[in-house]
C-alpha cells in the first residue's frame, strides 16, 4: 500500500536524523534518474550497480554467540518435549529420522540426477541486453 511506503520512506529518514519529509521528496530524484537516462541511456543503472555494489569498499564483520546458558536450556527443553511424548510418537519419530539419514547418505540414481536443470557459460549472453526505456512526460514531470 501506498501509505505504508510513505511511512517507511518518512521513517527511515527520521530514524537517522534527517528531516522526515525528505523520505517522500521523489520528484528531485527521479527527475535526475530521468536526465541520466535521457544522456546515457539505460547504462544509468549499470553504471549506479558499478559504484554502489561492486566498487562498494564498505563491509560488516558480524559475530554471532550464543547465550552462556543456550545448550543448558535446549537440554531442558528436549527433555520436556520427550517426556510428553507417547511410546508410539518416539518410534515415529525415530523412524523418520532414519528415513531421512538413508536419503541423506544414499546417492540419487542417474535418473533423479538427469532431471537437475543445468546452465553452462556458454548458454549465457555475454553482452548485456538493452530495454528500450521510454521517459514520458505526465502530471508530475
Amino acid at each position: 500500500p501506498k501509505g505504508v511506503s510513505f511511512m517507511l520512506s518518512i521513517m527511515s529518514k527520521w530514524n537517522h536524523g534527517s528531516y522526515p519529509l525528505e523520505g517522500v521528496k521523489f520528484e528531485i530524484i527521479l527527475n535526475n534518474i530521468k536526465k541520466e537516462i535521457e544522456k546515457r541511456g539505460s547504462r544509468v543503472f549499470q553504471r549506479l550497480v558499478r559504484i554502489h555494489f561492486l566498487s562498494n569498499k564498505h563491509s560488516v564483520h558480524l559475530i554471532a554467540a550464543p547465550s552462556e546458558d543456550l545448550f543448558e536450556n535446549e537440554r531442558n527443553r528436549l527433555a520436556q518435549v520427550t517426556l510428553s511424548l507417547s511410546p508410539t510418537e518416539r518410534k515415529s519419530i525415530v523412524s523418520n529420522a532414519m528415513q531421512l539419514k538413508n536419503k541423506e547418505t544414499n546417492a540419487d540414481s542417474d535418473e533423479a540426477i538427469a532431471t537437475i536443470p543445468t546452465l553452462s557459460l556458454s548458454d549465457i549472453d555475454p553482452r548485456p541486453t538493452e530495454y528500450p526505456i521510454d521517459v514520458k512526460k505526465n502530471a508530475f514531470s
